[in-house]
């Protein structure tokens, strides 16, 4: 059978080469559109070569940077000062327009003074130490301050902050990303109006008292406990800044009564894992002891309202007599306590 011979002149030949040339080239530049461009790098000086540092995005709207220079100014440097020198105590909140100053130090019967942003030292009033949160309050009176915006909710599980403070050497502030990432039960050393804590995850470890700033550049939270990684919640700022101005910031209604309470997870009779309000102590001779609570006990209603994880005890015990619902041995009982 014979066969057929194309035979092409060397002009097609070249068209046909220019052609798929053009082709792959076009190909190429669509393709380095469509994909992600990589993270460009640089050397550190060091000869080794590191990815060119990014803006951290606290939101799709509010960078770091942006919260850093707008509430850095709300945050200080608490310390002792003497003739020769200065010790650093840790860190102090701007709360209100009138100077009012918050920290998780209890150096209210000390003379402290604040440093800011410019490095300026002035002189900070005690105005008194909160029992039920652990709070101590200062007043700045001679110094105009910017408050921190307070949130109103309460964040979830997962949120992240960035979390603002100055440096005890410098009082240079300081930011750092940290996750939120569990609510824990507060142990028994913890101040006796605290029922939760925030559990932190931060890559830094943070100073007591630090402020946890939301998305919405809000405080959300304080630094509780470096060493455990754990922060008050800013409901119970909330609700100390209230007893501070209704004057009532050593009020603790636990106190005349002769009982402190802690919390604790156990299986209930449902075979279901709760969160309950257990007596922990109880003073010899005082009304809870003469109207016969016990150590053990748990409480689960004052004046026929359910005490629960999410329930705020000290408010729950202002009426005058306290009537408690408890669970001993299996067993419900009505205690009536008269302070």
């Amino acid at each position: 059978m014979p066969t057929n011979t194309i035979r092409l002149p060397l002009s097609a030949l070249i068209i046909i080469f220019i052609i798929i040339l053009c082709v792959a080239i076009g190909g190429g530049i669509v393709g380095s559109r469509m994909l992600a461009s990589p993270i460009p790098m640089r050397s550190d000086g060091s000869g080794t070569i590191v990815p060119v540092s990014q803006q951290v995005t606290v939101s799709p709207s509010k960078l770091a940077s942006d919260i850093v220079a707008t509430y850095g100014k709300s945050v200080f440097l608490i310390a002792q000062k003497n003739t020769k020198s200065i010790s650093a105590l840790g860190t102090g909140l701007a709360l209100t327009n009138d100077g009012i100053i918050m920290s998780l130090i209890d150096a209210t019967q000390e003379e402290v003074v604040g440093i800011g942003e410019d490095g300026s030292i002035f002189p900070l009033a005690p105005i008194g130490y909160d029992e039920l949160s652990g709070i101590s309050f200062f007043k700045a009176s001679d110094r105009i301050v910017t408050p921190l915006n307070v949130s109103q909710s309460t964040p979830l599980v997962g949120s992240t902050f960035l979390a603002l403070y100055r440096q005890e050497d410098s009082a240079q502030i300081t930011a750092h990303p940290t996750t939120f990432s569990a609510t824990e039960l507060p142990s028994e050393k913890t101040a006796p109006g605290i029922q939760k804590l925030a559990s932190t995850k931060s890559t830094t470890p943070l100073p007591l008292g630090a402020a946890l700033m939301d998305e919405n550049g809000n405080l959300a939270g304080v630094v509780q406990s470096p060493l455990k990684h754990t922060a008050l919640f800013v409901s119970d700022v909330r609700s100390a800044l209230n007893r501070l101005s209704s004057n009532q910031l050593s009020f603790n209604p636990l106190t005349p009564l002769g009982f402190t309470v802690s919390w604790k997870a156990q299986i209930d009779g449902n075979n279901a894992l709760r969160v309950k309000s257990i007596i922990s102590s109880i003073t010899k001779n005082s009304p809870a002891d003469i109207a016969g609570l016990q150590t053990g006990d748990i409480l689960t209603a004052i004046a026929g309202n359910t005490v629960s994880w999410d329930t705020t005890i000290v408010d729950a015990l202002s009426t005058n007599p306290v009537h408690l619902t408890i669970l001993r041995q299996e067993q419900v009982r009505q205690i009536s306590i008269t302070p």
